[in-house]
C-alpha cells in the first residue's frame, strides 16, 4: 500500500473523499465529520476503508485516498493484524456501539513505522451499500503518560509511608531494645563471655538502626 507522509493533513476534502462519501449515501454529513477532532473512518463488512477523514490521514501518516480498499488492519502493529481479524468477524456477526478491545492496550501504526496508544469505538451504520461500521479512533498517549506518571507518584507516596512507618517504629523499637539489654547487662553480674556476647548483640541493634535511618532518609530526601 502506498504511503505518504502528511503531518498537516489536506486543507480542503479532496475530490475522492466527497465522491466516495455520496457513493455511500453520507453526502455531506461526511464533509462534517472531516473536521472532526478525532480519526473517523468507515468500513466494509470485509474490513476494506471505505472512507477516512482528514484527521485519520494526520494521525497515521497516510494518503487517505490511498487508504481506500485496503484492510483497516494496515493501520495496525503487524504482530496484532491477525488477531484484530478474528475481532472484526466477531463484530461483524454481531454489530453494535461499543468500544473496541475494552480493557486491552490497543495501538496503532504510523506510516513511519511507530507505534503509539489509541482507544477505539465501533459503530453499526446504514449506507447505500449496506451495513458498514464506522471507526473512532483517539491517539491516547498523553492520557497514558498521565496515568503512569499518576501510579509512579501513588507508589511514591506508599513508598514515602513505608519510611515513615519504619522510622516511627520499627528503628524505636530496635533502639529500645538496645537499650534494655544494655541496661540489664549494666545492673546484673555475668560471666564475662556472656556479657561481650550480648554487648556483641547491642552493637548489632545500633548497627541495623543506623543502615534502616539512614536508608529511610535517602528515601525521603529523593
Amino acid at each position: 500500500m502506498a504511503a505518504t507522509e502528511n503531518p498537516s493533513g489536506p486543507t480542503n476534502p479532496s475530490s475522492e473523499f466527497l465522491t466516495n462519501a455520496s457513493a455511500l449515501g453520507l453526502g455531506f454529513a461526511w464533509v462534517i465529520v472531516d473536521l472532526a477532532p478525532d480519526a473517523i473512518l468507515v468500513s466494509d463488512d470485509d474490513g476494506r476503508i471505505m472512507l477516512a477523514n482528514r484527521h485519520l490521514e494526520t494521525l497515521f501518516g497516510y494518503d487517505r485516498d490511498a487508504l481506500v480498499g485496503t484492510q483497516v488492519e494496515a493501520l495496525l502493529p503487524t504482530h496484532l493484524r491477525a488477531g484484530h481479524e478474528t475481532h472484526r468477524a466477531n463484530y461483524v456477526a454481531a454489530p453494535a456501539l461499543r468500544p473496541m478491545g475494552a480493557g486491552l492496550d490497543l495501538f496503532g501504526r504510523h506510516a513511519n513505522g511507530s507505534e503509539f496508544p489509541i482507544e477505539v469505538s465501533l459503530s453499526p451504520a446504514a449506507t447505500d451499500v449496506g451495513i458498514a461500521t464506522v471507526v473512532i479512533i483517539r491517539d491516547v498517549t498523553e492520557q497514558r503518560i498521565l496515568e503512569r506518571a499518576a501510579r509512579i507518584a501513588s507508589a511514591r507516596e506508599n513508598d514515602d509511608r513505608i519510611a515513615s512507618d519504619l522510622h516511627d517504629h520499627v528503628i524505636n523499637h530496635l533502639f529500645g531494645c538496645g537499650l534494655t539489654l544494655a541496661s540489664v547487662i549494666g545492673r546484673n553480674q555475668l560471666d564475662d563471655h556472656i556479657v561481650a556476647q550480648l554487648y556483641d548483640v547491642v552493637d548489632e541493634l545500633d548497627t541495623a538502626v543506623k543502615q534502616i535511618r539512614d536508608t529511610v532518609f535517602a528515601r525521603l530526601e529523593q
